[in-house]
């Protein structure tokens, strides 16, 4: 849908919780539309009826003007706004779902793209202000939000492959993972699914 490059006052702090955040804007941002509340798949998917509605990616960089360096990243967001996937594959059916479904027929004709585009700003900036005021405004409002809490999930990082339960996030944005052993591990990055 866009992209916006965004500076961070303290990178080392706030760079592992920026996917949290900007997937939880997304989230609240389209829950006016939707029937179900949007859950943050961490790091970053946005799902509604369990089902993938927006994808985000964030590439971290470093910008030199006149001799100063800042850490900035971009930011790009997609979301399935008014795609229909009911001509597609059954696995493209049972994993994607566009926010005009998920909507009530009444509302779903409001649903455009610009409409989205400026809600997902508008929460974006009160999100970040909110996070930037109380750091750990976001730790405590995550749970409500988290699509994986609860669920058994297998992450797979490079080679290592772990599967657990989903147990929240620590205080760095790290996913929490309780294996079958009661052994807590904390995964900065990795391919998630639900198992």
């Amino acid at each position: 849908m866009f992209s916006m490059a965004i500076p961070w006052p303290d990178p080392q702090r706030d760079l592992a919780k920026m996917p949290l955040a900007v997937g939880l804007a997304v989230a609240q941002s389209l829950a006016e539309w939707s029937v179900d509340q949007p859950k943050v798949k961490w790091p970053n998917d946005v799902y509604i009826e369990d089902r993938k509605v927006c994808g985000i990616l964030i590439e971290s960089s470093t910008r030199k003007d006149q001799g100063r360096s800042e850490e900035y990243s971009i930011i790009g967001i997609g979301i399935n706004c008014r795609v229909d996937f009911e001509n597609g594959p059954e696995a493209l059916r049972s994993s994607a779902i566009s926010l005009h479904q998920a909507a009530t027929r009444t509302v779903a004709a409001s649903i455009s793209p610009e409409s989205v585009l400026v809600a997902v700003l508008s929460q974006w900036l009160q999100l970040r202000q909110r996070i930037l005021d109380d750091p750990d405004w976001l730790d405590r409002e995550w749970p409500q939000w988290s699509w994986l809490d609860g669920r058994w999930v297998e992450v797979v990082s490079g080679a290592v492959s772990r599967v657990g339960i989903a147990k929240g996030i620590d205080a760095s944005g790290a996913l929490r993972l309780e294996d079958r052993f009661g052994r807590t591990h904390t995964i900065l990055s990795g391919t998630v699914r639900a198992i």
